[in-house]
Order: C-alpha cells, then sequence, then structure tokens
C-alpha cells in the first residue's frame, strides 16, 4: 500500500496519512505525556497499531517513518488480525525502552533492504 498526507481528523490530529483506496490511516495522536503512532482502518473503532513515542519529537519521526516502512510493504487487502500477529507488542512506555522498538527496526531495515535491492535491480 502507498500511504499519503490528508487531513488531521479526531483520531489523527497530528498527522493523517490513508493509503490509495482509503482503506487504512496512520498517523500521530497527542495524548497526556506525549504523543502515540497509531494505524488502522479507516472509520473503524480501535486501531490494529499503537505504539507511545513519549514527548521526544525526534523518535516520534522516526517511529512514525518506521510504521509507514512496515505498512507500505503490506497489500491494501492486509486484515487488521494480520497486522496485529506481525507487530510487537510492547511493555514498556515509550517504547524506545521496549524490547519491541529493535524489533520494529529489524523489521523496516530489512523491507528497506529489499526494496532497494529491487530498485537497484530493475535499474540495471
Amino acid at each position: 500500500m502507498t500511504l499519503t498526507p490528508t487531513e488531521p481528523t479526531v483520531n489523527f490530529p497530528i498527522v493523517r496519512l490513508v493509503s490509495e483506496n482509503e482503506r487504512w490511516e496512520c498517523g500521530v495522536m497527542d495524548v497526556l505525556f506525549g504523543f502515540r503512532v497509531r494505524a488502522g482502518l479507516v472509520g473503524a473503532v480501535g486501531v490494529s497499531i499503537d505504539y507511545c513515542a513519549g514527548d521526544n519529537r525526534l523518535f516520534l519521526l522516526e517511529l512514525l517513518s518506521t510504521i509507514v516502512i512496515i505498512l507500505e510493504s503490506l497489500p491494501e487487502s492486509v486484515t487488521e488480525a494480520e497486522v496485529k500477529r506481525m507487530m510487537p507488542g510492547y511493555e514498556c512506555r515509550p517504547i524506545y525502552l521496549d524490547p519491541c522498538w529493535p524489533k520494529l527496526q529489524a523489521m523496516a531495515s530489512e523491507i528497506f533492504k529489499l526494496k532497494t535491492a529491487v530498485t537497484t535491480k530493475e535499474g540495471n
């Protein structure tokens, strides 16, 4: 799927990205102690992804980028259950204090490497 910026909503008041067929949305919401990066089906009551970034704005950008890389590697037809199963859970907040953060980074890094390899191969 491809996520593009669009108008904010109540659920994504800071940043909101929507997939090409407007099935998935991802973005940033402010909370009492900082920010959360969330993603789910457009209009759903809950979300499939919900990670605490704390109040560190640089980490917020890194976390959002990581989640976007992961989501954009999936087909838009992916189900909420499939997304929930693939994303690591966490115990500590903000998540850079939790073992899930290196797991998310590794997932995004692997996706980026595969995407770069395909792009390089197509360019030759």
